[in-house]
Protein backbone atom coordinates (compact mmCIF):
# COMPACT_ATOMS: atom_id res chain seq x y z
CA UNK A 1 0.00 0.00 0.00
CA UNK A 2 1.49 3.42 -1.20
CA UNK A 3 1.36 5.82 1.67
CA UNK A 4 1.44 9.72 0.65
CA UNK A 5 2.90 12.18 3.65
CA UNK A 6 2.01 16.18 3.66
CA UNK A 7 4.82 17.86 4.43
CA UNK A 8 5.72 21.17 3.88
CA UNK A 9 3.63 24.02 1.75
CA UNK A 10 4.19 22.45 -1.41
CA UNK A 11 2.15 18.88 -0.27
CA UNK A 12 -0.54 21.08 0.92
CA UNK A 13 -1.06 22.82 -2.42
CA UNK A 14 -1.02 19.74 -4.62
CA UNK A 15 -3.51 18.25 -2.06
CA UNK A 16 -5.78 21.32 -2.16
CA UNK A 17 -5.41 21.18 -6.03
CA UNK A 18 -6.54 17.46 -5.84
CA UNK A 19 -9.46 18.36 -4.18
CA UNK A 20 -10.41 20.91 -6.57
CA UNK A 21 -9.65 18.81 -9.73
CA UNK A 22 -12.20 16.34 -8.00
CA UNK A 23 -14.93 18.53 -7.31
CA UNK A 24 -14.62 19.65 -10.77
CA UNK A 25 -15.06 16.24 -11.95
CA UNK A 26 -17.31 15.33 -9.79
CA UNK A 27 -20.09 18.43 -9.81
CA UNK A 28 -18.70 21.21 -12.57
CA UNK A 29 -18.73 18.77 -15.36
CA UNK A 30 -22.14 16.86 -14.96
CA UNK A 31 -23.54 20.36 -14.11
CA UNK A 32 -22.50 21.79 -17.84
CA UNK A 33 -23.25 18.82 -19.42
CA UNK A 34 -27.10 19.00 -17.90
CA UNK A 35 -26.53 23.02 -18.72
CA UNK A 36 -25.50 21.98 -22.79
CA UNK A 37 -28.26 19.37 -22.68
CA UNK A 38 -31.03 21.41 -21.31
CA UNK A 39 -30.16 24.49 -23.66
CA UNK A 40 -29.80 22.72 -26.74
CA UNK A 41 -33.05 19.97 -26.52
CA UNK A 42 -35.70 21.75 -24.43
CA UNK A 43 -34.45 25.52 -24.73
CA UNK A 44 -33.48 25.24 -28.48
CA UNK A 45 -34.86 22.45 -30.10
CA UNK A 46 -38.80 22.51 -28.70
CA UNK A 47 -38.35 26.04 -27.70
CA UNK A 48 -40.60 25.28 -24.72
CA UNK A 49 -38.38 25.73 -21.56
CA UNK A 50 -36.48 28.47 -19.90
CA UNK A 51 -32.53 28.80 -20.92
CA UNK A 52 -30.56 27.60 -17.84
CA UNK A 53 -27.07 28.64 -16.10
CA UNK A 54 -24.34 26.31 -14.48
CA UNK A 55 -25.89 26.75 -11.05
CA UNK A 56 -29.76 25.23 -12.25
CA UNK A 57 -27.48 22.87 -14.29
CA UNK A 58 -25.92 21.75 -10.98
CA UNK A 59 -29.35 21.25 -9.51
CA UNK A 60 -30.54 19.46 -12.81
CA UNK A 61 -27.50 17.27 -11.82
CA UNK A 62 -28.59 16.37 -8.15
CA UNK A 63 -32.04 15.47 -9.38
CA UNK A 64 -31.53 13.27 -12.13
CA UNK A 65 -28.09 11.46 -9.69
CA UNK A 66 -30.88 10.83 -6.84
CA UNK A 67 -33.32 9.81 -9.38
CA UNK A 68 -31.12 7.08 -10.88
CA UNK A 69 -29.99 5.96 -7.62
CA UNK A 70 -33.74 5.63 -5.92
CA UNK A 71 -34.69 3.64 -9.53
CA UNK A 72 -31.35 1.16 -9.94
CA UNK A 73 -30.93 0.70 -6.05
CA UNK A 74 -33.45 1.83 -3.87
CA UNK A 75 -32.11 0.38 -0.27
CA UNK A 76 -29.93 2.41 1.83
CA UNK A 77 -27.93 0.41 4.16
CA UNK A 78 -25.65 1.84 6.80
CA UNK A 79 -23.56 -0.64 8.30
CA UNK A 80 -22.28 -0.16 12.11
CA UNK A 81 -19.80 -2.72 13.29
CA UNK A 82 -19.74 -3.56 16.73
CA UNK A 83 -16.51 -3.91 18.28
CA UNK A 84 -16.09 -7.20 20.51
CA UNK A 85 -14.20 -6.72 23.46
CA UNK A 86 -11.03 -9.10 24.35
CA UNK A 87 -12.18 -11.80 27.01
CA UNK A 88 -8.93 -11.38 29.24
CA UNK A 89 -9.79 -7.57 30.42
CA UNK A 90 -11.43 -7.49 33.64
CA UNK A 91 -15.24 -6.78 33.37
CA UNK A 92 -15.72 -8.04 30.11
CA UNK A 93 -18.85 -8.66 29.13
CA UNK A 94 -20.35 -6.29 31.69
CA UNK A 95 -22.62 -3.33 30.84
CA UNK A 96 -20.98 0.15 31.71
CA UNK A 97 -23.15 0.79 34.94
CA UNK A 98 -21.73 -2.69 36.69
CA UNK A 99 -18.57 -1.61 35.37
CA UNK A 100 -18.68 1.71 37.33
CA UNK A 101 -20.17 -0.15 40.20
CA UNK A 102 -17.24 -1.93 40.51
CA UNK A 103 -14.85 0.42 40.05
CA UNK A 104 -16.31 3.10 43.16
CA UNK A 105 -16.78 -0.01 45.84
CA UNK A 106 -13.02 -0.96 44.85
CA UNK A 107 -11.93 2.53 45.27
CA UNK A 108 -13.45 3.11 48.30
CA UNK A 109 -12.78 0.23 49.46
CA UNK A 110 -8.60 0.62 49.47
CA UNK A 111 -8.85 4.33 50.35
CA UNK A 112 -6.14 5.38 52.65
CA UNK A 113 -6.31 8.28 54.90
CA UNK A 114 -4.52 11.66 53.46
CA UNK A 115 -3.39 14.38 55.10
CA UNK A 116 -3.96 17.86 53.63
CA UNK A 117 -1.04 19.51 52.17
CA UNK A 118 -1.07 21.99 55.28
CA UNK A 119 -1.09 19.15 57.57
CA UNK A 120 1.54 17.34 56.24
CA UNK A 121 4.15 20.39 55.73
CA UNK A 122 3.09 21.46 60.18
CA UNK A 123 4.27 17.57 61.07
CA UNK A 124 7.64 18.17 59.15
CA UNK A 125 8.71 21.20 61.41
Amino acid sequence: MHVFHIRGFSSWMMLLGGVVLALALLLALPASFMMVLWNATIFESFKVGPQIDIFQGLMLWGIVAILMKLLLQPEIKFEIQRVKMPQSQPGAGQDASAMRDQQESSETSTEAPVASPEESHSKSR
